[in-house]
């Protein structure tokens, strides 16, 4: 009888020893930070200041001439910069789909100097997809991120802009194929038309920090320029004397052989 209790105990204790790990597994993964959801993104670098980047993106009206081959963007304030809690809404295409959404700004983080080297904006809004006959309804969320910093040669401004779409609250691993595949082709052709049209922009209208410290530079170039003119002059002097003090002796050695 002792040794089936013994038996018995010893069964208990293994059953209960596994159900604790078992426990303390569960809960460490419930515990455990989950990663953040990933949505489709790509970015690209635009020779430009921060401020000008993000006035851009951040201006609905602009929309139609960047995002996604919008067509029309319309809204109460879409004019300016907008802000948190502002809402617009814009018709464009992804692929061969219409969609219509209505857009809320969530959040805002603007440049507030030159020195800020870090800026966001985020959108969201209920989607109406036109799929022939059908209508599909998608929560549409995006994000611009931009990181200033110098070109690694040139030493100018340039912006690290980075531009995500979360469709449905889904990873982009959990997106269909197809429809990630035409996002992201329409993200890239969007990050495309703001770099171009930025730097161009820039070229034309450069701001004032861009022409004071292009200023600046011109002035540096021209005092060196000036610190090299009087060495230049001296060795023009000093072949100019050489070259007469040789042809003095030449001619005194012509009168020589003629005596």
């Amino acid at each position: 009888i002792r040794a089936k209790a013994r038996k018995i105990s010893m069964i208990i204790s293994i059953v209960v020893s596994i159900v604790a790990v078992g426990v303390t597994f569960f809960y460490a993964k419930s515990r455990a930070p989950t990663k953040p959801l990933r949505g489709v993104t790509s970015a690209v670098f635009i020779s430009s200041e921060m401020n000008r980047v993000y006035d851009y993106i951040s201006t609905p009206d602009f929309r139609t001439e960047w995002h996604m081959s919008s067509v029309e963007v319309s809204g109460p304030a879409i004019d300016h910069s907008a802000v948190v809690g502002e809402v617009f809404a814009e018709e464009f295409r992804v692929a061969s789909t219409h969609i219509t959404i209505d857009w809320n700004v969530l959040d805002r983080q603007f440049p507030t100097s030159t020195a800020t080297n870090y800026a966001e904006f985020v959108i969201e809004g209920t989607a109406s997809l036109e799929l022939g006959d059908s209508i599909r309804t998608e929560h549409w969320r995006e994000i611009f991120r931009l990181r200033a910093s110098k070109h690694q040669f040139a030493g100018t401004d340039q912006v690290q802009f980075e531009f995500e779409i979360l469709i449905d609250g889904k990873d982009v691993k959990d997106m269909d194929p197809k429809w990630k595949k035409s996002v992201t082709k329409a993200i890239k052709a969007s990050l495309t038309n703001i770099k171009d049209r930025v730097e161009e922009d820039t070229r034309l209208n450069p701001s004032p920090q861009k022409l004071k410290e292009e200023n600046k530079r011109k002035r540096v170039v021209k005092a060196e320029r000036e610190a090299k003119q009087p060495e230049a002059s001296s060795k023009k002097d000093q072949t100019l004397k050489k070259e007469k003090k040789e042809k003095t002796k030449d001619k005194q050695g012509q009168n020589d052989k003629s005596k």
